[in-house]
């Protein structure tokens, strides 16, 4: 099964079916991977590619981006607001899934790397705000 989400409560819905059925999940944010990691055989896929936003707050650099954005788009929007952040070089891989595997691109040098600068989701160290360029 595939659930695509349209909102944050789509997803808390299906995890919440996921776990009282007792069923294996996988959240899948590009439909990219090539390994097929975002699948899974007789579970639930939560496709959150459509959960698209972004939020910079200036002062404090640092965005706040939905988790259905893609790498292209991330880079674009913020780009327009003359910031940075390091992504991978594929532009229509998932922003989430490059973000968790690291994010080694082209900024990676300068910036670090992609899950370095991430501050929520307690996965970032560094938690080092996205760049003014």
């Amino acid at each position: 099964m595939i659930v695509f989400a349209q909102n944050t409560q789509d997803v808390v819905n299906a995890l919440t079916w996921a776990r009282q059925n007792d069923v294996a999940l996988r959240i899948r944010s590009g439909r990219h991977s090539l390994e097929g990691w975002s699948n899974v055989d007789s579970g639930l896929v939560i496709d959150i590619s459509e959960l698209k936003s972004v939020h910079i707050e200036s002062a404090s650099r640092i965005a706040t981006v939905g988790s259905g954005l893609n790498q292209l788009e991330a880079v674009t929007t913020l780009a327009k607001q003359n910031f940075a952040v390091t992504t991978g070089t594929e532009g229509s891989v998932g922003l989430s899934g490059a973000t968790l595997g690291g994010g080694f691109g082209f900024l990676t040098r300068w910036l670090g790397m992609a899950r370095d600068s991430l501050s929520a989701g307690h996965l970032g160290r560094n938690r080092r705000p996205a760049q003014a360029l």
